[in-house]
């Protein structure tokens, strides 16, 4: 591999399907010329991506590399570092990959810095890795490794020397219970996908675009959308992703697509006459940050219902740029459904402000610009 002192993003996996906002920064910071390498503990093979820059794979490792990881004192002095704050848990997650770790060890010696994309246990692995290779670490932060993985928040931050967020309301978290290191932390939206917008949609043909966790409500997604239903027959919705299975519980008018390519799922929005998303803060604190397909579906000029939770009233502004309702009442989501399905004239102006503001604030170059000025302050000491 050719070295010429590059950023490594980390990963735990990757390419992920849900994770298309950041290969986008990856390719991003490649086409404005920086020398990017994407490093992940192991290969997700379902997602093929076409890759902008060098990929290692850590699960992709020759007996070598377990000789590495034990020539290299300063992984184990992390290690124990790690095990001496948090305890088995997260020394477990570094001592079980000893191969994989020395695999990363042996082919990114002469990297500039690590930029973990995730905290959390990523964001562990990838300061460990930082330790090994003795360069400049920062990782980037979304919402549950925020608001439930906080005692790794407590330990990666003090380490760090840039704590990206990609929302105000993590921004805020994060520098309110780090006020000594309120001035490492920087918010930058991911850079929105470039789509073909066509606002002035007319239909029955909800779509809701997410997977079956506590934080995205599915349950009074469907509740919302049977009432909903009540009042205005022949409402249609369509789940894509890795939502349900027991079809027959569904209420009538629902149909489950599962998993489908971006493309794919981007053509299904398309054709759909408005995006549904009930998120909720969940029992164990987890919620959304500004959840991708919301953005995406301004892009498309798809009208827009939600739920207040997480930093989704950042990018859905009541009355201006969608309809956003309490997440915690079914009836007015119903409510903003028939709304938003019967004021077709209506829609057009939302779809406009909307696509506006998406540009204005997730324009690629813009963000991607931002990332790598921060990447830049990452490299000077603190």
């Amino acid at each position: 591999m050719r070295q010429s002192s590059p950023t490594v993003l980390f990963f735990d996996g990757f390419p992920r399907a849900t994770e298309h906002f950041l290969f986008r920064e990856a390719k991003g910071l490649t086409d404005s010329g920086r020398e990017i390498v994407i490093a992940a503990l192991h290969r997700e093979p379902s997602v093929p991506l076409p890759f902008p820059c060098k990929g290692i794979w850590g699960n992709d490792h020759a007996p070598i590399d377990r000789m590495w990881s034990l020539l290299t004192p300063s992984l184990s002095v992390a290690a124990l570092e790690i095990l001496d704050e948090l305890g088995p848990r997260g020394f477990a997650f570094i001592a079980r990959r000893p191969s994989s770790f020395g695999k990363m060890i042996r082919r990114l010696r002469g990297a500039a810095q690590i930029h973990s994309m995730h905290a959390g246990f990523c964001g562990l692995a990838g300061y460990a890795l930082s330790r090994a290779l003795d360069v400049p670490f920062s990782f980037s932060c979304h919402a549950r490794d925020v608001f439930v993985q906080t005692d790794v928040l407590a330990f990666l931050v003090p380490r760090a020397r840039r704590v990206v967020t990609c929302w105000e309301g993590a921004s805020d978290f994060v520098r309110a219970r780090f006020p000594q290191h309120a001035d490492r932390v920087v918010m930058i939206h991911h850079p929105a996908p470039q789509l073909d917008f066509a606002p002035g949609r007319i239909g029955k043909r909800l779509v809701a675009v997410g997977r079956d966790v506590p934080k995205k409500g599915l349950p009074l997604l469907l509740t919302a959308f049977a009432m909903a239903r009540e009042k205005e027959p022949g409402l249609e919705l369509e789940l894509i992703g890795p939502l349900i299975a027991e079809t027959g519980l569904l209420p009538e008018g629902v149909r489950v697509s599962g998993i489908l390519s971006h493309a794919e799922t981007h053509r299904r929005m398309s054709a759909s006459s408005v995006l549904v998303h009930f998120s909720r803060v969940a029992a164990d604190g987890d919620r959304d940050g500004i959840p991708n397909v919301i953005v995406e579906a301004m892009m498309l000029g798809l009208p827009v219902v939600a739920a207040n939770a997480g930093g989704v009233a950042e990018v859905v502004l009541d009355g201006r740029t969608g309809m956003l309702v309490s997440s915690r009442e079914p009836g007015q989501f119903a409510d903003a459904i028939v709304r938003m399905v019967r004021s077709s004239d209506g829609n057009s102006a939302l779809a406009e402000n909307a696509r506006k503001m998406v540009e204005q604030q997730f324009d690629p170059p813009t963000q991607v610009a931002s990332l790598a000025a921060a990447l830049d302050s990452a490299l000077q000491p603190l």
